[in-house]
């Protein structure tokens, strides 16, 4: 058995034993519980990584959903038993770990997970060790929480003050970098080869490793899963071996990066030690040929479009209603929704028909979130024509959520509960990774 296969055999064999001893016990308080919640966690997400790697994708996202199966399954548990001081101390020991594992799986397969414990691991007690850093970063790939530049320095001190890795301490910069904006006027090929030179480095590591770091032997065997989420929050698309395949295409070693998509999104920095990085404003510059692109191999979205004829509209209105509803640097819900009409897609069904016009869009979303509690962090893409679907609506409508930057075919009834929305959607049923993906969706289904 090759190195890859052995790993592979280890890993699910503990997945199986750690998920029965899990459904055996769930109805007990048994402390380990949660520990096994975890190694089932972790193991499944370190296998995701691993099929990645190995050029099987499909596999990898599956491996992926059941890390975050497992992490879900742990949340529903803990507030029955976070009285008992056993059932506590098993959950907190190295939970950050396992928690990052679960909220990165989720986040790169689209399928979002929140936090057990919000209050973990962000104590002072923590600074100056890897889990604050960690859960830093991963706070701002998977949330886009600003990164505080004042405390970020003050943990790094402490860091190498305890004579810390200085290789981890460059990484974790590097990303912060990054994240920030901080590379934005520097050639994009020098920072994949900055990246892919870092990486390299853990296979120096000494001691037996940490396989989902790719760290000593493990190095040729994983990817890079922090730098996977860091790409994807900064809203770059393409092809690298460290970056999530959002079109399906695999990656494998020595493969040329490929740039389908800039870098445009970056997260805040705040605090007196921040220094100015290079946000670039919200465009509609981007043709929606450039957004399909991820989507082609997949499903042929591109011919599609090229098939329905989408006529383009003038930009600035919608673009100016979007700043004002507080839009982000989403660059699908820009280009696409400020530049295609998609009310001159063939008819499909009514009650999800998109809107067409930057009025219809403020002024239905302003309207539901003053008359029917519709959350603050969900903008309506619903067309209503009638009077009644503004005073009594009934059915589904189409919402974005600036919270996690999808679209949802939700229930009115749900729209106050962001949460709700989530736990009922299905990808490509009930929610999609952008309006990019929902608008090659409504197309087909026109067709």
């Amino acid at each position: 058995m090759s190195t890859f296969e052995q790993v592979v055999d280890v890993l699910e064999r503990g997945v199986a034993e750690s998920k029965n001893w899990f459904f055996k016990h769930v109805e007990t308080a048994h402390h380990c519980l949660f520990l096994n919640a975890s190694l089932w966690t972790t193991a499944a997400f370190e296998l995701g990584l691993l099929f990645w790697r190995h050029g099987e994708i499909d596999k990898g996202a599956e491996w992926f959903a059941s890390s975050v199966q497992a992490y879900r399954l742990c949340a529903e548990q803990y507030p029955h038993y976070q009285s008992m001081p056993e059932v506590k101390e098993a959950f907190d020991e190295g939970s950050s770990i396992y928690e990052r594992h679960a909220r990165i799986a989720g986040y790169l397969v689209d399928t979002p997970i929140g936090k057990v414990r919000p209050d973990l691991p962000y104590g002072d007690e923590i600074k100056g060790y890897d889990p604050w850093f960690e859960s830093v970063l991963t706070d701002a790939c998977v949330d886009g929480k600003p990164i505080n530049a004042d405390a970020f320095e003050e943990s790094k001190k402490l860091f190498l003050q305890r004579r810390g890795s200085r290789t981890k301490m460059e990484e974790w910069e590097f990303f912060r970098d990054v994240l920030v904006g901080k590379w934005a006027s520097r050639d994009i090929e020098d920072m994949f080869r900055h990246h892919a030179g870092m990486y390299l480095k853990r296979a120096r590591r000494k001691g037996l490793g940490d396989l989902a770091l790719g760290e000593g032997k493990f190095n040729d065997l994983v990817v890079d899963f922090q730098f996977a989420a860091v790409l994807k929050r900064i809203g770059w698309r393409g092809r690298y071996l460290h970056g999530w395949p959002e079109d399906g295409h695999v990656v494998m070693s020595g493969d040329p990066v490929t740039t389908v998509r800039s870098p445009f999104d970056y997260v805040d920095e705040i605090g007196t030690g921040a220094r100015p990085g290079r946000q670039k404003p919200m465009t509609a510059s981007v043709s929606l040929d450039d957004d399909i692109k991820l989507f082609e191999d997949a499903i042929g979205a591109k011919q599609v479009a090229v098939d329905v004829k989408l006529t383009e509209i003038e930009a600035a209105g919608a673009l100016k209603a979007l700043r004002e509803l507080g839009v982000e640097g989403d660059n699908a819900l820009c280009s696409i929704c400020t530049r295609w009409s998609l009310s001159r897609l063939p008819a499909g069904d009514e009650e999800v028909r998109p809107l067409s016009s930057a009025e219809a869009l403020r002024e239905c979303s302003e309207y539901f979130q003053l008359h029917h509690g519709m959350a603050r962090d969900l903008i309506l893409l619903s067309e209503l024509t009638e009077l009644s679907d503004w005073e009594a609506p009934e059915g589904s409508v189409i919402v974005y959520s600036r919270a996690d930057r999808r679209v949802y075919l939700a229930d009115v009834a749900d729209l106050g509960d962001l949460q709700k929305i989530r736990e009922g959607a299905q990808e490509g049923l009930s929610t999609w990774r952008n309006f990019a993906a929902f608008a090659v969706w409504y197309v087909g289904e026109a067709r």
